[in-house]
């Protein structure tokens, strides 16, 4: 087995987290932290010990061999990934897996290295039954800490939706490991193309943003007629309370003033 890698991989974009592992620096996602109890400074997920050598139990696991599937309720077993170092969590029943943080930031690092990373154990086999639609639309649930697991774009793809527990890692869809990766050696090499998936969703959101300008428009000229109607009138009330108060000289002088001046 290779050596393990020190860093860090921020679980929704896959940049590195900042030294500290406090965040990640690119779209700044903040990972959980609890207090030493010795030292007193942030612990921040996964990390099993403070920086002063005092162990950390917050982000505990799970028994590995009672972890249930996040998707399907079957159990889930630890694989190998051949070449990576590293391991999931992979159920047998619906073929998904939850990869844990120092994982994924293994995979994630090796991948774009272009190290040779074997994923044919993890892609469902030729025309295998998938899980309903429902089923995968369900939320999902950390296999080691029961809550509810993030729905997120993984690098803000619309094709690559993932589950996140950011106290302990993604729970991947039959296929979706190899498809992160995937986009992680694309974006490693520069060489990112939109598939059609997120050509659709960029038009759709495009046309949400016209939408809303053209709205904004309305507004502001909704708002524009609206002041210009009330200068008119309060210029109309001016010379009114002018005339009465002060005769038809002082109603002509208030009609001559110019009205109130918009900002």
């Amino acid at each position: 087995m290779q050596p393990r890698l020190a860093h860090l991989h921020c679980l929704y974009c896959g940049a590195e987290r900042r030294g500290d592992d406090s965040a990640c620096r690119k779209c700044l996602a903040e990972a959980p932290s609890v207090p030493c109890r010795r030292c007193g400074a942030q612990v921040f997920a996964p990390r099993d010990a403070c920086i002063c050598g005092e162990v950390c139990t917050a982000w505990a696991l799970a028994s590995p061999d009672h972890v249930p599937c996040a998707r399907c309720g079957g159990t889930l077993r630890w694989a190998d990934v051949e070449g990576a170092g590293a391991h999931v969590e992979q159920c047998a029943r619906c073929l998904g897996c939850f990869v844990r943080t120092q994982d994924f930031s293994e995979l994630v690092e090796r991948e774009s290295a272009h190290q040779d990373i074997r994923l044919d154990a993890f892609m469902p086999p030729s025309g295998a039954r998938e899980l309903p639609r429902q089923a995968l639309l369900a939320e999902a649930r950390c296999p080691h800490c029961d809550a509810v697991m993030e729905r997120v774009r993984f690098a803000q793809k619309a094709s690559l939706v993932i589950d996140v527990c950011p106290t302990h890692g993604v729970w991947l869809d039959a296929g979706e490991l190899a498809g992160i990766l995937e986009h992680v050696k694309h974006a490693a090499a520069g060489d990112l193309v939109p598939d059609a998936t997120d050509q659709a969703d960029e038009h759709y959101w495009n046309q949400v943003v016209a939408a809303r300008m053209v709205e904004e428009q309305r507004v502001e000229a909704h708002i524009a007629r609206a002041e210009a109607y009330e200068a008119r009138a309060s210029q109309t009330r001016n010379v009114i309370a002018g005339t009465m108060l002060g005769g038809p000289w002082l109603g002509l002088f208030m009609a001559l003033r110019k009205g109130p001046r918009r900002p």
